[in-house]
């Protein structure tokens, strides 16, 4: 219960600007020069009232930037219309994920995807110092990447009101270019859209669910897999009358059908369009690892027989309860998650486009969220991802204590070959304390080709946020440095490279 009060029950978020940090112990590498942005929900207590849901809190962004041997670090809230609400009245802004406001009026009135928008859940840096503050129940915010100042709402040259942008666009490692997905209110539809390096939308396709019994109100992440786009439309059940009349608030209105099926749908990247459609077991999930794809006769001697790539490879993290969505995170802002246990592994799921067929296999056999592949290596045949796991003796939390380098290179050959992939293998681990938070990790190459990964670490027993680089190849400390204030804990974010 302190545990969770110390998470949970702060009365109020500190924000601090180019704050220089010193390092505990170790030294900041000199040829490290970059920035990590990351995104978090700040679950703070307003008029003696907690959130109730863990993804209810509004955004704020930790910006770590470094160079020449130094850090300096800046926390700050994303300006959002729900945040000004929310410190004008100090209360929690409705409607969220579990509460409706008293007034009618007000339920009707914020009824749309962007009126509740609180921004919390990713980040993407671009071009020309701006930074997007992502959620994928609606519109990117735009943010000065120099001091964190919200610009505000941007529909990126392609998107309307009423339209979402997901929370984990991806980026082509060849082109720049940026692929992401999203919904429209009240449409049976996914849209994909494709945007330039500087993250306008460029191309817009779309896939029609048509008479699909499931919404496509769940759309966290997409992958981008070799010449094509991955994503699960997730059995979910709406009551469109509760929904619409605003009688229930939207955990309510959503219910995961068992019984049901996922749809896996694969898109092609240069048209948008999409190639098949294929039903499979109904599974909950949030995060992709990666992607990739090839064709099985690339290696016949006869270009006539070589057909375009007809196999994909998605790695994914499931999970073996599909009740997660609706109950864990509001057990977990209680402490009472010992009565709600759960567990993941990663997956590879491999597509045969041409006849319709899928096959999967466990590879990851670890409780496990947040992968995270190298930038030059997103929709490759990969050999490095980075991931944080449960080693805590429950192994029931979706917030991790440790980290680990993971190496697919056998699992990739055994795919090619048409073999079972087996296990990947573990580089590199690295396990904290029990009462420790590891945030989502990302990867560092400094100017001398030296490999760092970077994370941010939340000590429950000291109470102190801290950021440490360790060595990519050992996950050994490099340089650990105290953050000023406490930060929430951290979802997604990302590095970004400054040395050219």
């Amino acid at each position: 219960k302190h545990y969770f009060d110390k998470l949970f029950g702060r009365t109020k978020l500190v924000e601090f600007s180019n704050t220089v940090l010193s390092p505990i112990k170790g030294s900041i590498p000199k040829t490290i020069k970059g920035t990590l942005f990351k995104n978090s929900p700040s679950t703070i207590v307003r008029n003696g009232e907690r959130v109730k849901y863990w993804f209810d809190g509004s955004g704020a962004i930790l910006k770590v930037d470094l160079s020449e041997g130094q850090a300096k670090a800046s926390y700050k809230y994303v300006q959002t219309k729900v945040l000004k609400e929310e410190e004008k009245t100090n209360t929690h802004f409705t409607p969220n994920i579990v509460s409706l406001p008293s007034s009618y009026i007000k339920r009707l009135t914020r009824y749309f995807p962007n009126s509740s928008n609180k921004s919390n859940t990713s980040v993407l840096p671009l071009p020309g110092n701006k930074l997007l503050s992502l959620w994928e129940g609606g519109l990117p915010y735009l943010l000065n990447q120099d001091n964190l100042t919200t610009v505000g709402q941007t529909k990126l040259k392609g998107l309307n009101a009423l339209m979402t942008y997901s929370a984990h666009p991806k980026v082509d490692p060849e082109t720049g270019e940026i692929y992401n997905i999203g919904t429209r209110f009240a449409a049976q539809k996914v849209y994909i859209h494709k945007s330039s390096p500087d993250g306008n939308i460029i191309q817009t396709g779309s896939v029609d669910l048509g008479d699909s019994p499931y919404s496509p109100i769940w759309l966290h992440d997409v992958c981008l897999a070799g010449k094509y786009l991955v994503f699960v439309i997730l059995p979910f059940i709406i009551d469109k009358k509760a929904s619409l009349l605003k009688t229930k608030p939207m955990i309510e209105c959503m219910r995961f059908d068992e019984s049901g099926y996922n749809t896996v749908v694969v898109v092609d990247k240069k048209t948008l369009k999409q190639v098949t459609k294929i039903k499979t077991d109904p599974h909950f999930f949030y995060h992709y690892s990666n992607g990739y794809s090839f064709s099985k006769d690339e290696e016949s001697p006869c270009p006539f027989l070589r057909r375009n790539d007809d196999t994909v490879v998605i790695d994914y993290i499931h999970y073996d309860r599909n009740d997660l969505w609706n109950n864990f995170p509001q057990e977990f802002m209680k402490g009472e998650n010992k009565n709600f246990k759960y567990s993941s592994t990663m997956k590879r799921m491999i597509i045969d486009i041409i006849d319709d067929k899928i096959t999967e296999h466990t590879i990851y056999d670890t409780h496990s969220e947040f992968p995270v592949v190298l930038d030059a290596e997103v929709g490759k045949p990969y050999k490095h991802c980075l991931i944080n796991y449960d080693s805590t003796p429950d192994k029931s939390s979706l917030l991790m204590n440790s980290v680990a380098v993971l190496d697919l290179s056998e699992c990739n050959e055994n795919t090619k070959a048409g073999k079972n992939p087996g296990e990947v293998k573990v580089k590199a681990q690295r396990e904290y304390p029990w009462d420790h938070i590891v945030g989502e990790p990302a990867y560092i190459k400094d100017a001398e080709g030296k490999e760092y990964v970077i994370i941010t670490v939340w000590d429950g027993e000291k109470d102190e946020s801290k950021v440490a680089i360790l060595d990519f190849h050992t996950l050994e400390d490099v340089t650990v440095m105290n953050l000023p204030e406490f930060v929430h804990v951290q979802l997604h974010g990302r590095w970004q490279d400054k040395r050219i």
